[in-house]
């Protein structure tokens, strides 16, 4: 194996260790953004709250496919 193929694959382990840490922390952010958005009154501020939680919705999203396309290339 070259050298550059060792670092992608170095890269790509320490990422797949990291990755699943950062959707469980993401995870809390959804469920504090819902709690904010049921117990905002309503209007713009739970707009505002729903519009949060939906955002770390898509971010968990993006990380889990992100989890998956590493597995995929590791093998």
């Amino acid at each position: 194996m070259s050298n550059k193929t060792v670092q992608i694959i170095d890269a790509a382990a320490n990422k797949s260790a990291t990755l699943p840490v950062v959707v469980a922390w993401v995870g809390k952010l959804i469920v504090d953004a819902v709690v904010a958005a049921h117990n905002a009154a309503p209007g713009p501020a739970r707009d505002a709250a729903v519009a949060t939680a939906i955002r770390w919705v898509l971010v968990e999203l993006a990380l889990a496919t992100g989890i998956g396309l590493v597995e995929r290339s590791m093998g």
